[in-house]
């Protein structure tokens, strides 16, 4: 499969805050799926889906009404600024089915925990923040894409019975996944470097594959 990266891409992301990476996090494969009773056990379940290349847990854990939401390049194949649900798993299919992809790790730890959100129409959703987002994709012909430092939201709500969800379990309904401008100090001793990547632009690149 020929994913496409294009070159002014990099360009940008090297002073978007995604420079990264000291080491990789351990392997997830290992871990359990929780009840999603709770918004943290849901995203708990999000990077485990993706550390297995799980897409029918993943579609499981998504909302009826799911909407990815990035920063828009001016120009190229993601200029709107959102996917839907459809769009997204379908991009997120592609990069699970690429045969040159090795392994997938997202961390998404936080001290607060989940925070009730606040904007208009999100009435009974909770919010999480994670402190340092940290989303590693490894092929075995182009390197390791780290995406870190950027800003990761996301938004639970509870089961809709009307959508055919069960109102006991969470579901996450908004990912929003913004530039930020946090990067660990590249003249450490222990810097490695690793390719920059923004998390929506590596998805992008499957995009029409």
């Amino acid at each position: 499969m020929n994913v496409r990266f294009p070159v002014r891409w990099l360009a940008l992301l090297a002073l978007s805050g995604c420079l990264f990476s000291t080491s990789s996090g351990p392997p997830l494969e290992d871990a359990e799926y929780v009840t999603p009773d709770s918004p943290a056990a849901a995203l708990a379940n999000l990077a485990l889906a993706f550390a297995r290349k799980d897409l029918e847990t993943l579609d499981g854990l998504l909302a009826s009404d799911y909407a990815f939401h990035y920063d828009p390049y001016p120009e190229g194949d993601c200029t709107a600024g959102v996917w839907t649900r459809e769009e997204d798993l379908a991009l997120t299919a592609s990069l699970f089915s690429d045969g040159t992809l090795k392994r997938l790790y997202l961390r998404f730890a936080t001290a607060t925990g989940a925070e009730p959100a606040t904007a208009l129409g999100q009435e009974g959703w909770m919010r999480i923040r994670p402190d340092l987002p940290w989303m590693e994709v490894e092929y075995s012909d182009r390197g390791t894409f780290v995406s870190h430092g950027d800003i990761e939201e996301f938004f639970f709500r509870p089961g809709d019975p009307d959508q055919g969800e069960n109102p006991e379990h969470w579901y996450l309904v908004e990912w929003r996944d913004f530039a930020g401008f946090s990067a660990p100090d590249a003249t450490a001793e222990d810097f490695t470097p690793v390719l920059p990547i923004r998390w929506w632009v590596l998805k992008c690149g499957y995009q029409g594959s």
